[in-house]
C-alpha cells in the first residue's frame, strides 16, 4: 500500500493558485482534509475535490424538448428596438 502526499496550507494555496493560505485556512470547515491531530493536511483528492467543489459551468442554453411545452405567443416573441434617447426642445 503506498501513503499518500499529504501537503500543508502553503503548499495546497500554492498548488491552488492562491495568493497566501488565509482563505483555506477560514473555510476549511467546508473543505475536504485530513486532521493528524492539530496539524491539517491535503491530500491529491482533496485538492481535487476542492478544485471540482469550486468550478463553474456555463447555463446550458437549452431548447424546449418540444414546442407543445411552450406557448405560441413566446414562440412568436423578438427582440424589439432600443428605446431612443429623449429629443431636447
Amino acid at each position: 500500500m503506498t501513503t499518500p502526499l499529504l501537503i500543508d496550507y502553503e503548499a495546497c494555496a500554492t498548488a491552488l493558485g492562491l495568493d497566501s493560505p488565509n482563505w483555506l485556512q477560514e473555510h476549511i470547515s467546508e473543505l475536504p482534509h485530513v486532521r493528524l491531530g492539530k496539524y491539517v493536511r491535503f491530500s491529491a483528492d482533496n485538492l481535487a475535490q476542492i478544485i471540482r467543489t469550486h468550478t463553474v459551468l456555463p447555463a446550458a442554453a437549452e431548447l424546449p424538448s418540444s414546442a407543445s411545452d411552450v406557448p405560441v405567443a413566446l414562440l412568436e416573441l423578438r427582440p424589439g428596438r432600443a428605446p431612443r434617447g429623449r429629443q431636447s426642445n
